[in-house]
């Protein structure tokens, strides 16, 4: 199997987001969705992927076709809202969370997607505040992905 020759963002965003789809906790429940879903498509439970970033090393001194190193970042963010309070708000925020952290311990490398070597978290973030229809929890996870490309 060939290694693939241009960016692999999209198709590991896609991969991302069918293993969440199907984990147990997130399966029709919340909805997960490679974008923002907009005001219009909001849920009291959502899962959605922000800006994609990327860097992108090559070889000096070599001519020729490269074999590149593709590094780039996949931020995910967690909204609840419709729960009693701001504990019960907050204990599904790190439930969604967790869920998260159990799809790429599943699959630490995407499998399903040709050229990505390695997929982990590098960071999480949690914030909660009350509006007038109630408590808003989110959370960002941010996962760092690598890629080799030729």
């Amino acid at each position: 199997v060939a290694e693939p020759t241009t960016s692999v963002w999209w198709s590991t965003a896609q991969e991302l987001v069918t293993l969440l789809r199907a984990h147990a906790t997130l399966n029709g429940v919340v909805s997960v969705q490679p974008g923002w879903p907009g005001d219009l498509e909001r849920k009291a439970e959502m899962v959605f992927i922000d800006e994609l970033t990327s860097t992108e090393e090559r070889p000096v001194m070599t001519s020729g076709r490269q074999i590149r190193k593709d590094e780039f970042t996949i931020p995910l963010l967690v909204v609840v809202a419709g729960r009693k309070d701001l504990d019960a708000t907050m204990t599904r925020v790190t439930e969604l969370v967790a869920a998260i952290e159990d799809v790429i311990a599943d699959d630490p490398s995407l499998t399903a997607v040709e050229g990505v070597q390695m997929v982990w978290i590098t960071s999480k973030s949690m914030s909660c505040g009350q509006t007038p229809e109630g408590p808003i929890g989110s959370a960002r996870v941010v996962i760092d992905v690598t890629a080799r490309l030729v």
